[in-house]
Order: C-alpha cells, then sequence, then structure tokens
C-alpha cells in the first residue's frame, strides 16, 4: 500500500522574507552600461577582410605587372644604351684615328668630325637617358605607352621589341646612329683592325 506524504505547509512568515528581499536583476546584454560587441566586431571582421582582399590582389597582379615591366623596360634601356654604344665607338675610333694621322691639326676635317661627333654622343646621353625615355611624354602612369606602336591598335600581338622600336626618342637616334656609323664606317673599320692586331700599315 502506497501513502502519498502531503506537502509541507509553507510558512508565512518566510513566504514574507523571500518576497521583500527579491531584487530584478539585468542581463548584462540588456544592460544599458554594456553596449553590444556586434558593431565593433563587425567593423574589425570588415577591416580584416578588406586587408586580405588588398594583400590576395597585390600577390596575384603587382608581380606578373612587374615582371612584364621589367622585362619591356630592359628591352628599351637595352637598345638606348646599345645606341649610346656606338657612338661612343665612333669617337673612340676617331680619336684613335687621329693619334696616327697627319691630318689632325686643330682646325683639320678630322678634327672638326671629332668634336662634332662628341657633340652628338653627349646630345644622345641626355636624351637617352632614364629620365627622358621613361618620361611622362612617352608613358601613362600604368606604363603604358602614350605613342603610336603599329600592330597594337588591331588588337594582335605586340612584342617588347615592337615597342622599343617604336619608342620616338629610339627611333629618332636609331637614324642618326646608322648615319653616323656608315659615315666613319672606313674609320671605325681600320679602329677595330688596329685593335684586335690586325691592323698593318
Amino acid at each position: 500500500m502506497l501513502l502519498r506524504q502531503s506537502p509541507p505547509t509553507p510558512d508565512p512568515d518566510l513566504y514574507l522574507t523571500m518576497s521583500t528581499t527579491t531584487t530584478t536583476t539585468t542581463t548584462p546584454h540588456t544592460h544599458p552600461d554594456h553596449p553590444s560587441d556586434i558593431p565593433r566586431l563587425q567593423q574589425s571582421h570588415t577591416t580584416a577582410g578588406y586587408r586580405d582582399g588588398i594583400t590576395t590582389a597585390k600577390a596575384s597582379s603587382v608581380q606578373p605587372g612587374f615582371d612584364e615591366g621589367f622585362s619591356l623596360g630592359a628591352t628599351i634601356g637595352s637598345r638606348a644604351g646599345d645606341l649610346v654604344g656606338v657612338l661612343e665607338g665612333v669617337v673612340s675610333a676617331l680619336s684613335s684615328h687621329s693619334q696616327t694621322s697627319s691630318s689632325s691639326q686643330p682646325g683639320s676635317p678630322l678634327t672638326d668630325e671629332i668634336q662634332r661627333v662628341a657633340e652628338l654622343l653627349e646630345q644622345a646621353r641626355k636624351e637617352l637617358s632614364v629620365q627622358v625615355v621613361f618620361g611622362k611624354e612617352y608613358w601613362e602612369e600604368d606604363g603604358t605607352w602614350k605613342y603610336d606602336v603599329p600592330g597594337a591598335e588591331e588588337g594582335g600581338w605586340v612584342l617588347f621589341a615592337d615597342v622599343a622600336a617604336a619608342h620616338p626618342m629610339l627611333a629618332k637616334w636609331e637614324g642618326v646612329v646608322k648615319v653616323e656609323a656608315e659615315r666613319n664606317s672606313r674609320i671605325v673599320t681600320d679602329a677595330n683592325h688596329r685593335s684586335s692586331g690586325h691592323w698593318h700599315m
């Protein structure tokens, strides 16, 4: 036989004490003195995402852009150096020839020719300098050339050598150097033979 125990009768005095001592509490999430961290966390993650995006974009685009710009710059710079070098060779050959020639007196045609080519060389050094060749006159801020390059307007493939050959300053000095080399070809050839040990009087 099961007996059911009757619940104890509550003490009125105890109930009154509990009722008067109970206070209302507010959770930290709704307390007016503790604003939610959600806006701060959202801003923090937005900033981190932006930073990560920039880093990823740089890794995927800056290096290829650098590689292309470096190769194009090297091609143009190399050609500019070649042109200056040819003129230096002409001046050197003329000067060497004047040391063994009886017609190298001041005011002679040979002396005047040396002076003329030497002045051309100085002009070439200025106009084929890095500051001029890679100046804003010829290049956009993003590294795109401003001058016309054959084939570029048709959307075809353009080689670095094509861009270099079409550069206005390089094209100008290509013509000048060709004329000077042909004009003094005999003297230059003689100087080359002499320097290589094949010179005969």
